[in-house]
């Protein structure tokens, strides 16, 4: 009976430590696009990074915003249209 529970054990923990670096690498792969600093393929600067309900929110100097939604980060062509995809 102590070798199944040591097997049970085993793979429990396997799978716990395999969902929590898959959980991390996730978070990486989401906050890669948020701690990125470049600039906009159209050329525009970044001005200031803000918060709108909970979701980041980068603004660029061309009045364009790249945003965070529920899929990722998504760009807007400016605030307003991100506050009535947020808020519809």
């Amino acid at each position: 009976m102590s070798d199944v529970a040591t097997n049970w054990f085993a793979g429990v923990s396997a799978i716990l430590a395999t969902l929590i670096i898959v959980q991390t690498l996730l978070q990486m792969r989401k906050n890669k696009r948020w701690n990125d600093d470049s600039d906009l393929p159209s050329g525009a600067r970044q001005v200031s990074r803000a918060r709108y309900r909970g979701h980041r929110v980068m603004h660029y100097s061309d009045g364009s915003v790249l945003a965070e939604t529920r899929f990722g980060f998504k760009s807007f062509e400016s605030f307003d249209l991100y506050r009535q995809y947020i808020d519809r």
